[in-house]
């Protein structure tokens, strides 16, 4: 798998993402932080099955897969999946002082 594929999926989805939030009630926004959860540990585990860079490559020059690199990658992808999973456990209390639709 092309390293800069795991870059692609995950701009994409983030740009999915803020597409679909604009245009979901505000009261059924919990369904899109597992949808950016499920994306991201897709692209966390495809970070284990990426090769190297393709020789001649145009970013070839400024784009490392080493397995420091790597480490800090799957490091921050960690991390965005964790602070997508906090605001799940706490949606009932922030709803409660939050001005919106009722229940």
């Amino acid at each position: 798998m092309n390293p800069i594929l795991l870059e692609v999926c995950v701009v994409t989805l983030g740009i999915l993402m803020l597409m679909l939030e604009a245009f979901v009630p505000s009261h059924e926004k919990r369904w899109l932080a597992w949808v950016g959860i499920a994306g991201l540990a897709a692209v966390f585990v495809a970070t284990f099955f990426t090769g190297a860079i393709p020789e001649g490559a145009p970013y070839a020059t400024f784009y490392g897969t080493d397995s420091f690199a790597m480490f800090f990658k799957r490091f921050s992808l960690l991390a965005t999946i964790v602070m997508l999973a906090m605001p799940i456990d706490y949606a009932p209390t922030i709803e409660k002082f939050v001005p919106g639709k009722p229940k």
